[in-house]
């Protein structure tokens, strides 16, 4: 078990260095970001968000997953597009993303 303890520590630290790249990335762009980690299962988490952010739209990837993005959603974007509640875009990325 502590192994896989350990594998999962790394892998959230491995995510949130990737974030923080990507909000880094971004905000040299001129957007402007509001960062919000939560634990528990992720479709009813970013459903949470959207409604207590009262969010009109979500923006999501929808080729490949990213190794965060698979490690924050761990499935398809199809479970939480048949929940949200606003409108959605699912945004197609050009380049190859990392894979595990």
């Amino acid at each position: 078990m502590m192994s896989l303890e350990k594998d999962y520590e790394n892998l959230l630290e491995e995510a949130k260095t990737d974030l923080e790249e990507i909000i880094k990335l971004e905000k040299a762009n001129g957007l402007q970001i509001k960062k919000v980690i939560r634990e528990g299962e992720p479709t009813e988490e970013v459903l949470k968000v959207v409604k207590e952010e009262k969010a009109d739209l979500l923006v999501a990837c929808h080729d490949e997953e990213s190794r965060l993005e698979h490690f924050l959603f761990c499935r398809s974007n199809e479970e939480l597009i048949r929940q949200m509640p606003c409108s959605i875009m699912l945004v197609k990325n050009e380049k190859p993303l990392p894979l595990w």
